[in-house]
């Protein structure tokens, strides 16, 4: 269960992230990508990054591999733009909830008969 102070840092970095990725990263802005969800540590030491991209796999698998080797300076420049005495790594996913979703969708359609 988090605590209500890692709930706070987690939509802090969620919402920082997301502009720092589009000022930082030119290369993003021609890309759908999102970020949709933070999820630190209880002890701060490093935080899982969803990201969610539109595009074919190749896209987003070299997007992701951006994305991680850019993780250092990302986070210097979140540590610049929030006060927290210790900025956690962080770790880049993709998110394909949406995907998955479209997909359990598509899968009830062909099952349940539409009246």
């Amino acid at each position: 269960m988090q605590t209500s102070r890692v709930r706070k840092l987690n939509s802090l970095i969620k919402d920082k992230l997301s502009a720092i990725i589009y000022d930082e990263c030119d290369w993003t802005h021609h890309l759908a990508l999102s970020v949709t969800e933070a999820d630190t540590a209880p002890d701060l030491s490093n935080c899982k990054v969803k990201v969610n991209l539109f595009g074919d796999e190749a896209v987003k698998k070299e997007t992701l591999g951006k994305l991680r080797r850019l993780s250092s300076h990302l986070r210097y420049v979140l540590a610049q733009r929030i006060e927290i005495r210790k900025v956690p790594l962080l770790r880049f996913e993709l998110d394909d909830s949406i995907e998955t979703e479209a997909r359990l969708l598509s899968l009830i359609e062909k099952v349940v008969p539409k009246d």
